[in-house]
């Protein structure tokens, strides 16, 4: 017969692995949260460049320094909060 250790063991076990992979659930769900936020602030500073190398070889430029600077630290604002709150 199993020795009631070793039952006692086994549920201490068990109970540790689906802390244990709750937790990673979570991880990894937040993970892929942070890449899609990621993916859409280089895809918004891309356009941003875009727009500025544009206007800037038709001799137009549209924003100037001040402004652009202005728009990138609209776009990279959100990101310090998400890291640390997750929201």
């Amino acid at each position: 017969m199993i020795e009631e250790k070793f039952l006692e063991s086994a549920v201490r076990i068990r109970k540790n692995y689906l802390k244990i992979s709750s937790n990673l659930e979570f991880y990894h769900r937040k993970a892929k949260e942070i890449i899609a936020s990621l993916e859409d602030i280089v895809k918004k500073v891309e356009e941003l460049s875009a727009q500025i190398t544009n206007d800037h070889k038709l001799g137009r430029p549209s924003l100037t320094k001040d402004k652009a600077m202005e728009e990138l630290m609209k776009i990279l604002r959100v990101l310090p909060c998400f890291i640390v709150t997750g929201k």
